[in-house]
């Protein structure tokens, strides 16, 4: 629910930015490998470990991405609009692969925070936390030791843990790649309004035509000079 809700408002306003530049342009194969997902998307991963054990290993990998996350290269995005915000760090290694994606988000009373962590541009773990006005979801994988997923209300203060679906692990995968081929596309679209600095800067403004969603809509990236010109090359 986090991951589309936020992919959902970011990618609205990349979706109406693009348009402008072309009515037709297709979502750059390189990053999105749809025939990844098929495989068992509505089984569910067998729970190895339990929910503390799988969650103390995420947050070992993210205790160890922030070490190490000044050798990194990064892309960080900015957006906001009517009643939603967001802001992501894509981080990629010094081979330039996509290791790590950080989003921190609110939407209309609900807000929501994730850790997916790739290697060898699949993904290896989630941590996804999504509160809003009734309770907290929390959904948990590691590749190595299974998923979980966790529900808790207002009125049951102890979680309700099952089994995480494969779906949800796919669909992420999937959605990620999606959302960061569309910033791709953003930028190559906009290269002539990038800034010269290292990192660049892009920053594009718009009113929304969304009649429920007024005002306007902003979004800023920030990507190094190297891995700026791969992404676009």
């Amino acid at each position: 629910m986090r991951l589309l809700a936020a992919l959902f408002t970011t990618c609205v306003f990349l979706a109406g930015c693009a348009k402008k530049s072309s009515d037709s342009i297709e979502t750059d194969s390189t990053l999105v490998d749809t025939t990844a997902f098929i495989e068992e998307a509505d089984s569910t991963f067998a729970v190895s470990g339990d929910a503390a054990n799988i969650r103390a290993a995420v947050e070992k990998l993210i205790d160890e991405h922030e070490a190490q996350s000044d050798d990194l290269h990064t892309l960080r995005l900015n957006a906001s609009g009517y009643e939603y915000q967001t802001d992501e760090v894509w981080s990629f290694d010094s081979l330039l692969n996509l290791v790590h994606c950080y989003q921190n988000w609110s939407s209309e009373g609900t807000e929501g925070s994730s850790h997916h962590f790739f290697r060898q541009e699949r993904l290896y773990a989630i941590l996804d936390e999504n509160s809003f006005g009734s309770g907290k979801e929390v959904n948990i994988f590691h590749l190595e030791l299974g998923g979980v997923a966790l529900s808790e209300t207002e009125s049951e203060m102890d979680s309700v843990a099952t089994p995480l679906g494969k779906k949800f692990v796919t669909d992420s995968e999937r959605d990620l790649k999606t959302h960061l081929a569309e910033i791709v596309r953003l930028l190559k679209e906009n290269d002539s309004k990038l800034s010269g600095t290292d990192p660049a800067t892009l920053r594009l403004e718009n009113e929304s035509s969304d009649e429920e969603m007024p005002g306007k809509e902003t979004t800023q990236i920030t990507v190094g000079k190297k891995l700026l010109k791969d992404l676009i090359k």
